[in-house]
């Protein structure tokens, strides 16, 4: 979904760009469904950047590593379902998640089915929640890992049974004979991946049998709880939805894909105030954003972890910018220090454009003077907080000037209401 709208359209105002995403969802869908691993780095070794402080110059280079595990994609060719399009589990990334201690099972059984082409074959003109409903799914048990030896034919065999289904009408396929425990494997695979169908073993190989539309609905019957009607998509991903809200998240390329999901799986939000007024209570902070104002340098998080951001980010709201452009005033939050140099150093701001109806992050290069204590002409010290000076200045600051929480010289990160910069070129 990164793609959707066009990166130009990144510098438009947030209202703008939920008009284009409406526009957008009607001919897009979700192609794969994943978590993202946001790991710490050691520092680097010194690249020869000149820094006096060689702490200072291994934490500027720390990073952290993102690491995607998709365990839904849009599968086009399987059609144990009647029909293609089905979204299908990707059976190394639910090792992944079970090997967490995370049950898929449990996934499955009250979160996101898979999905039917009555959600997605073709696109939606509207917006609605009155989906026809999608038939359940019996719980997904995933296969033994496949030996090394076996790969090959297990996934010739997947290839033959997906082009069985798209292109036979008969009720059954038999498979190439194999030794007993490969006819075993190959049953335990072909269970987890067409749950839909019969495997059973014969001395000439596995037979392979399409349900009947009764059997699917006696086999979709015992394998769930609640009543067909209630088997919906929309109903499981309101699920979701509901105890996403419980917790404080982070995603990437969040405001596109919050933005698609929210108007397939609730009444339709035809205004931006609509959709920010939902999203305004749960905790989002979108690391898409900061990824592409800091031109994706890997490094762009200055060795701050995501709890600590959430952290700073944590009680922001309600702030609006003041100016704009050029060499102007703004209000923003200064987040990490990207060099050093003169009385102070170069600081990134987030200003406060409001996106999911709270901060949102346009940096700019400022240059910023560090307040020392009793500097009057730089600002009245009024409060020691949190290790950090309170400044208050009443009047227009001068160029370099702040007001706000300063830093310290261990976190050299705080907030400043009064800032005088640059906007930074984007690629």
């Amino acid at each position: 979904m990164s793609g959707l709208p066009p990166p130009s359209s990144y510098l438009t105002p947030p209202d703008v760009r939920f008009e284009q995403m409406l526009e957008s969802v009607k001919t897009y869908k979700p192609l794969q469904i994943g978590i993202t691993l946001f790991r710490n780095l050691p520092p680097r070794e010194p690249n020869g950047i000149p820094n006096g402080n060689k702490e200072d110059q291994a934490e500027d280079q720390a990073a952290l590593k993102a690491e995607t595990h998709t365990f839904y994609c849009w599968n086009p060719f399987d059609t144990s379902f009647g029909s293609p399009n089905t979204l299908t589990l990707n059976t190394s990334s639910a090792n992944f998640l079970k090997s967490h201690n995370f049950s898929f099972d449990a996934c499955i059984s009250t979160g996101l089915p898979l999905h039917t082409s009555s959600f997605c074959s073709k696109a939606r003109s509207t917006f609605s929640s009155s989906y026809p409903p999608l038939r359940p799914l019996p719980p997904i048990t995933l296969p033994p890992p496949i030996p090394p030896q076996y790969l090959l034919t297990i996934s010739q065999t997947l290839t033959s049974v997906r082009t069985y289904l798209d292109t036979s009408s008969s009720p059954t396929f038999l498979l190439p004979p194999h030794p007993p425990n490969l006819r075993k494997l190959e049953r335990s695979v072909i269970n987890s991946t067409f749950p839909s169908l019969i495997i059973t073993d014969t001395p000439s190989g596995n037979k392979i049998s399409r349900l009947t539309s009764s059997e699917k609905t006696t086999l979709y019957t015992k394998t769930r709880s609640y009543e067909l009607n209630k088997v919906n998509s929309m109903c499981y991903l309101s699920e979701i939805w509901s105890s996403i809200k419980k917790h404080k998240i982070i995603v990437h390329n969040g405001m596109y894909t919050i933005m698609l999901l929210e108007n397939y799986l609730s009444s339709a939000l035809k205004t931006w105030e609509d959709f920010k007024g939902r999203l305004e209570e749960i905790d989002f902070y979108d690391t898409k954003y900061m990824g592409d104002i800091m031109l994706r340098d890997e490094g762009f998080y200055g060795g701050m972890g995501l709890e600590r951001m959430y952290e700073y980010w944590k009680g922001r709201e309600g702030r609006r910018v003041e100016g704009g452009g050029g060499d102007s005033y703004c209000t923003g939050y200064v987040y990490a220090q990207m060099g050093e140099g003169g009385g102070g150093g170069k600081f990134y701001v987030m200003r406060s454009y409001y996106i999911y109806g709270r901060e949102g992050v346009e940096f700019e290069d400022v240059w910023i003077r560090k307040l020392e204590e009793g500097e009057e002409s730089s600002g009245k010290i009024c409060e020691w907080k949190g290790g950090k000076y309170v400044v208050e200045r009443k009047e227009r600051p001068e160029k370099g000037g702040t007001r706000g929480e300063e830093w310290d010289g261990e976190e050299r990160v705080g907030w400043v209401e009064w800032v005088l910069g640059k906007k930074r070129k984007r690629d």
